[in-house]
């Protein structure tokens, strides 16, 4: 009868976990505090969207996307710009001009 049995875990991911990880990769230079894990895509889209901010202000999506990820990257102030996938001539036209200025 543990209540914390259905509650996620540290955002970082289990300790035992990733020294687990670690381990597996015992050949390379990783190390268990370089690794983070997530409890689902949610919380990886905002973990991720919350460190790029500092650097960009739009996000491109294809259209249709995840509205749960279109909540999360307007909550960390994105602009969201779709793309029609059957037509990237027109967002790459977009993107070339802006690098241009």
């Amino acid at each position: 009868n543990d209540p914390n049995i259905l509650q996620y875990g540290k955002a970082e991911g289990f300790y035992t976990y990733r020294k687990m990880i670690t381990n597996f990769m015992e050949n390379s230079s990783l190390q268990q505090d370089h690794i983070f894990m997530t409890n689902g895509i949610s919380q990886a889209l905002f973990m991720i969207t919350s460190t790029l901010r500092s650097e960009y202000d739009t996000i491109y999506v294809e259209n249709p996307t995840y509205f749960i990820a279109l909540q999360i990257f307007l909550e960390n102030g994105f602009k969201i710009e779709t793309i029609d996938l059957n037509n990237l001539e027109v967002f790459e036209r977009i993107e070339k001009k802006k690098l241009e200025r």
